[in-house]
């Protein structure tokens, strides 16, 4: 058995615990969305006549009995938030601070960050990932397959290399990160290595996994944990900062820190683990 291998099998069950644990909060926070949009105060202020012509939906932005998909979306989720918190570690000793938007009511940024995923997926992934890929690499003319082309570019798209593929995802990365701070309500400039680095891997999830799990991907790191953000703020009648700070989120920032190492280490041993075995054939 090789190095790689044995490190494989090493990391096998802490990885599959973590994503277990992960996937588990995940299907929480379904009912626990439920509860804040329902029997929350979030939406208080909202009537009839609440100006929402001014809210601004743009294009942003092992072993283990999971099905294979299920666990890609949780791998690359934890890879998402890992990265995002190094590179926020990194730009706050720098003296660059990431703001969000000012927020005009919770109960719209919870709607917007709902249903960004689908709406920003559509814009950066579909309509500048995959119809360059398609004019690129399609082989065929109908319609159907132009579809499931967009759907899953790596299945049903001849690409023999990614020297185009590479280069094109992440272009529309470094976009994806610039369309933070050029929006109707922007980030602050530090937004842009985060949703960048996002965008980068948003933007392989959808070549090599599909559509759907590039949405699910994008809709983890939004909905999911804003969902916990918002119920710890209502359970313990506090602001939305302060329940940023809270131990429970404290905790569930461990957790995701620990899936995205694992991984990372996962996903690198068994991209080195394919090399060696490449160049012994």
């Amino acid at each position: 058995m090789s190095n790689y291998n044995s490190l494989l099998h090493a990391i096998a069950i802490p990885y599959t615990a973590l994503i277990s644990i992960v996937f588990a909060l995940m299907i929480i926070s379904f009912p626990i969305g439920a509860y804040i949009v329902f029997n929350s105060d979030i939406g208080d202020d909202i009537t009839a006549e609440y100006p929402i012509e001014n809210v601004d939906i743009f294009l942003d932005g092992i072993g283990l009995q999971l099905p294979n998909y299920i666990e890609s979306i949780i791998k690359w989720f934890s890879v998402i938030i890992l990265i995002s918190v190094v590179i926020n570690f990194i730009q706050e000793n720098l003296g660059i601070q990431i703001q969000p938007p000012d927020v005009t009511n919770e109960l719209i940024q919870f709607f917007m960050v709902t249903i960004s995923p689908i709406t920003e997926e559509v814009g950066f992934r579909i309509l500048l990932i995959g119809l360059p890929l398609f004019l690129f690499y399609s082989h065929k003319s109908s319609i159907r397959f132009f579809f499931i082309a967009l759907w899953h570019p790596a299945r049903y798209l001849h690409v023999i290399n990614n020297n185009k593929t590479i280069p094109l995802i992440i272009g529309v990365g470094v976009f994806f990160g610039l369309a933070h701070i050029m929006s109707g309500e922007p980030w602050s400039l530090g937004k842009i290595t985060q949703a960048s680095a996002s965008g980068i891997i948003l933007g392989w999830v959808y070549y090599k996994y599909g559509f759907l799990s590039a949405i699910l991907v994008h809709w983890a790191t939004n909905y999911f944990l804003l969902s916990y953000v918002f119920a710890i703020s209502e359970i313990n009648q506090i602001s939305t900062s302060n329940a940023l700070s809270h131990s429970m989120i404290n905790s569930l920032e461990i957790i995701l820190i620990l899936s995205g190492i694992t991984s990372t280490t996962i996903i690198l041993l068994n991209y080195l683990n394919k090399r060696k075995s490449l160049l012994v054939n």
